[in-house]
């Protein structure tokens, strides 16, 4: 059964229309290229450096804009859940605007992204290992609150892209769209619910098999990003495990 109500798919103009209102309030990272891993891939890989920006992911970008636009709307706190990466994104970014903010986090989350979203000022609450339980945790205190819940190129030949629940290899989609860019999701083995909902059609939910890759293990890939990423109007993705 689907999490949530899916809205309408985002197209490639909001996408740039997103980047112009960014521009200024996160940092602007750049791209890398690594000879020796050139020489492994046989190609030129260019690798785009997030873990430079603010929190150490380009979760940031989404959670600067969902939060900036709730505290222009007159709210004054936000609701988040994440393996971590997004939870920490949502506190700074609640910071920074004066907002309240509550993360949930499962229990055997990372302890330095729970330190960082604590250091934030964020309320951390841990609850479960799936992403089903951290939601209806999140769900709980959002409507106890009564805040939102903010649910977590150039000459280039493809992007090649992690994905945990799907926002970074659905973005890599939209931005592509229109390209002759490719887009590869890559997941952990026994952590692929991208590449099975693909196969199946529908979001498919697994069991995550452990990895050092702690925010690429969700369990399930969410509904929005899964549509956006099996749309081949919108430069459609591929995945490897």
């Amino acid at each position: 059964m689907s999490r949530s109500h899916i809205p309408a798919l985002p197209d490639r103009a909001r996408v740039e229309e997103a980047a112009r209102w960014l521009s200024g309030r996160v940092v602007r990272t750049p791209v890398l290229n690594c000879p020796a891993i050139d020489r492994l891939a046989g190609a030129r890989i260019l690798l785009k450096a997030e873990n430079l920006q603010a929190g150490g992911s380009y979760k940031m970008r989404g959670a600067t804009l969902a939060v900036g636009r709730l505290a222009a709307a007159g709210h004054t706190g936000v609701v988040a859940q994440s393996t971590g990466n997004h939870a920490v994104a949502v506190a700074l970014a609640a910071r920074r605007h004066g907002l309240a903010a509550t993360v949930v986090l499962p229990v055997d989350a990372a302890p330095v992204k729970v330190a960082r979203a604590r250091a934030a000022g964020a309320r951390v609450v841990l609850a479960g290992t799936t992403v089903e339980e951290r939601l209806a945790a999140a769900r709980q205190f959002a409507a106890a609150d009564g805040h939102p819940l903010i649910d977590a190129y150039d000459h280039l030949d493809a992007l090649v892209v992690p994905v945990g629940g799907g926002g970074g290899v659905a973005g890599a989609c939209l931005a592509a769209a229109g390209t002759p860019i490719e887009v590869y999701g890559v997941e952990p083995v026994g952590c692929d619910s991208l590449a099975r909902s693909l196969a199946a059609g529908r979001p498919t939910p697994v069991v995550p098999a452990p990895t050092i890759a702690d925010g690429l293990r969700p369990g399930c890939v969410g509904d929005l990003p899964f549509a956006v990423a099996r749309s081949p109007r919108r430069s459609g993705c591929s995945c490897w495990s």
